[in-house]
């Protein structure tokens, strides 16, 4: 997703990624440091963005039984929407696409295609992205929240517990 916005900021001209531009906006507010070459800035809107997004794909695995690219693009357009036709300009961080730069506006909106549609194949049932990272045997570490959750969702597989 970053790849297509640094590819439309190219293409289009317009000044800096909708994601940096928000950062910078929020220290601005916040009294902070809002240059954009600032080291603040520079380390924030990345680990901003990825955060954001990786929270919502979170939310999107939890909540969604069977996942597709389809289904993916769905979820990102509908991020697309409640952010920039929703939150982002009601809090006058960017105008709304029918205001703002065409070229972001497309930009932004490609970019959340591409990021849905890979949250759609990543997220299917079998497409266990930790399975090397964290153990997923009962009490340990990250394996301990696999586990809850599970129970949670009252789904066993042979005795070890995970997530569909």
């Amino acid at each position: 997703m970053t790849g297509v916005l640094a590819v439309g900021r190219r293409l289009g001209g317009y000044p800096e990624q909708p994601p940096k531009r928000l950062v910078r906006r929020f220290a601005r507010r916040a009294g902070m440091s809002a240059r954009r070459q600032s080291p603040g800035v520079r380390a924030a809107w990345p680990l901003a963005h990825f955060g954001f997004g990786a929270a919502y794909g979170a939310g999107y695995a939890l909540a969604v039984r069977r996942s597709s690219a389809s289904r993916g693009i769905a979820a990102g357009l509908g991020l697309w929407a409640s952010s920039y036709l929703g939150w982002v300009p009601a809090l006058g961080l960017l105008p709304p696409p029918q205001r703002d730069d065409p070229a972001r506006a497309v930009t932004t909106f490609a970019a959340h295609v591409v990021y849905g549609a890979v949250l759609g194949v990543i997220a299917k049932p079998g497409t266990d992205l930790t399975q090397e990272l964290t153990p997923h045997r009962r009490g340990q570490g990250g394996g301990r929240l696999r586990s809850s959750l599970a129970e949670l969702h009252g789904e066993r597989r042979g005795g070890d517990q995970r997530l569909r």
